[in-house]
């Protein structure tokens, strides 16, 4: 099966996701998809709390879950390739499940289409702000959209999925 997300943490949250666990997907009235799962943090010890995440529709009409908790709708709103060009943290989620938290990695989307960085590979923007990556041969499909971050503060983020596994980018400001 498909891992949706690890133990995991960005560098603008001040503590880790672990141990996500009892998923249960919405549809809400407005139609937009949310999973709600439960999560432990870094040094809470078993203590654990309840979040939910935002699902879109990749090209392939597969769900991907965004990578910061759900605060408002995420924004449809059209993303140029100029805007998407920078530097992002990259976690991929694997395919393992593990106890430590997985470290992100730096890449740069560059205008010739090539990903360059701790990874390499190439991307790719398509119409309906449908993303694809190819990291390490393998080919990802996602979505790039506007969402706050754990800060409250708006990045270009994006979700995708490749090789029942999950990777998530966060743009650095």
């Amino acid at each position: 099966g498909l891992k949706v997300m690890g133990n995991y943490q960005f560098d603008d949250m001040l503590k880790a996701y672990k141990a996500q666990g009892h998923n249960s997907a919405l549809i809400n009235q407005s139609g937009e998809w949310l999973l709600f799962f439960h999560t432990r943090f870094s040094q809470s010890g078993e203590n654990h709390e309840v979040r939910i995440h935002p699902m879109l529709m990749n090209e392939e009409n597969w769900p991907v879950t965004m990578p910061y908790e759900y605060t408002e709708p995420v924004s449809d709103s059209p993303i140029s390739e100029e805007s998407v060009l920078g530097s992002y943290e990259l976690i991929n989620h694997g395919t393992k499940t593990e106890k430590t938290v997985v470290k992100s990695e730096t890449i740069e989307l560059v205008a010739d289409g090539k990903i360059l960085g701790d990874q390499q590979g190439s991307w790719q923007l398509k119409e309906g702000n449908f993303i694809e990556l190819e990291i390490n041969e393998v080919s990802y499909q996602g979505v790039i959209a506007q969402q706050k971050n754990e800060n409250n503060k708006e990045c270009l983020i994006f979700s995708a999925v490749g090789n029942n596994q999950t990777v998530w980018g966060s743009k650095k400001n």
